[in-house]
C-alpha cells in the first residue's frame, strides 16, 4: 500500500530509508523486517544520506522544499531558502543529488543547476537556465566537475534535453552548459560510468511515437551526441 518515489541505502548496506507518496519518509533495516520508522510525514521524495556522518540526512516534500537533519531525522531544517529560483521551476516531486566523491555537497534547482559546498548551508548558482524543470541528475564518480542534468517533457525545443558540463565544481551562473536532444520525453534517470565521466546512460519514460522512439541512451563523449541502444 506505500508507493516509494526514491530511496538511498547506508553505507553499512542493511540500512535504508526513502520519501512515499502520502506516507511520509521511511527509514528501515535489514534487522527490522517490515517495521519501518516515519521520519518525515506528508509526502516524501527524494533522499541521500551523508556517507562520512549517517546522521546527516537530506529530505523533501512537494514542489520546492529540501530539508537537513544533523540527528537521523529526529529533527529537520529547510535548506532551500538560498536557493534563489522561482517554486513554480520545480515539478511536484522534485530531484536533488549528492556528489558521490564528496557528500558535503550538494545539487539542486528548479530549472537551473545550483551548487552548495557546505550540506546545504548556502548555495551558489551554477548554470545557465535550462528552460525546462529539471528531472534526474547524474554526477560522475570519478570526476565531480563531470555532472548532467536531464529535463522533464515539455514543448519540442527543450523537451528531453541532457545538458553537461564539465567544470561543474566551479561554474557560476553565467556558465554554459551545453546540451543534446537524443529524443523528446522525460529524462527519468542518468547513470554516469564509475571510471570514466564521459560514459553515461540515461533513460526516458516517455512512450514511444512515430518519431520519438527510444528508452535507453547512452554517450561516449560527455553528452555531446548519444546512441540508442533500447
Amino acid at each position: 500500500v506505500t508507493q516509494f518515489y526514491h530511496g538511498a541505502v547506508f553505507p553499512d548496506s542493511s540500512t535504508f530509508f526513502g520519501g512515499t507518496q502520502d506516507n511520509g519518509t521511511l527509514l528501515g533495516n535489514l534487522a527490522g523486517g517490515q517495521n519501518w520508522t516515519s521520519i518525515a510525514g506528508g509526502d516524501g521524495g527524494y533522499v541521500a544520506v551523508n556517507r562520512n556522518d549517517t546522521k546527516v540526512l537530506y529530505s523533501e516534500f512537494t514542489g520546492k522544499s529540501l530539508q537537513r537533519s544533523l540527528d537521523g531525522g529526529l529533527n529537520w531544517t529547510d535548506i532551500y531558502g538560498g536557493v534563489e529560483e522561482a517554486a513554480g521551476n520545480y515539478q511536484f516531486i522534485h530531484p536533488f543529488a549528492m556528489d558521490p566523491t564528496n557528500s558535503q555537497r550538494m545539487w539542486y534547482g528548479g530549472a537551473t543547476a545550483w551548487r552548495s559546498d557546505d550540506r546545504g548551508t548556502t548555495w551558489t548558482k551554477a548554470s545557465n537556465f535550462f528552460a525546462s524543470r529539471i528531472a534526474s541528475w547524474g554526477i560522475s564518480p570519478s570526476d565531480p566537475r563531470r555532472v548532467y542534468v536531464g529535463v522533464q517533457h515539455l514543448g519540442t525545443t527543450t523537451s528531453g534535453r541532457i545538458f553537461t558540463t564539465n567544470v561543474a565544481t566551479t561554474a557560476t551562473a553565467s556558465t554554459v552548459w551545453p546540451s543534446a536532444q537524443p529524443r523528446q520525453g522525460y529524462v527519468s534517470s542518468i547513470a554516469v560510468d564509475p571510471v570514466d565521466p564521459l560514459v553515461a546512460y540515461a533513460t526516458y519514460s516517455t512512450y514511444n511515437t512515430a518519431t520519438q522512439v527510444g528508452h535507453v541512451f547512452k554517450t561516449t563523449d560527455g553528452g555531446a551526441t548519444w546512441t540508442r541502444i533500447d
